[in-house]
């Protein structure tokens, strides 16, 4: 089955132009596409692109990841958010700036 994350990520207009183009570039951006097609959701709103995947391999060496991945390193941190949450209770990444996108962590016991 494998180990699972939830990911959200958010773009700003800059950043989601840069994706675009990025996207044209690459000699084969079918792995890209098809991970962006596979989120389990995505809003634009007020300038703002996100993506959503729950249950995701979210895994160093998947090609969509992995070009996702680079693209992200490549932009001001101000221009992006990114949250991983892994299936362990500590396993959180963040990085660019999450919480100016309104991305938030929250953890919660329900029985």
């Amino acid at each position: 089955m494998g180990y699972r994350s939830e990911v959200c990520i958010a773009l700003d207009a800059s950043a989601a132009d840069s994706l675009n183009a990025y996207m044209e570039v690459l000699p084969n951006n079918k792995h890209i596409k098809e991970l962006l097609n596979d989120a389990d959701g995505t809003i634009e709103s007020e300038g703002v692109l996100k993506y959503y995947w729950d249950h995701i391999k979210w895994y160093e060496g998947y090609p969509g990841i992995d070009v996702l991945d680079t693209l992200l390193c490549n932009l001001p941190d101000e221009a992006y958010g990114f949250v991983r949450i892994g299936e362990d209770s500590q396993d959180i990444e963040e990085r660019g700036l999450p919480y100016e996108f309104d991305i938030h962590v929250t953890r919660s016991i329900t029985w």
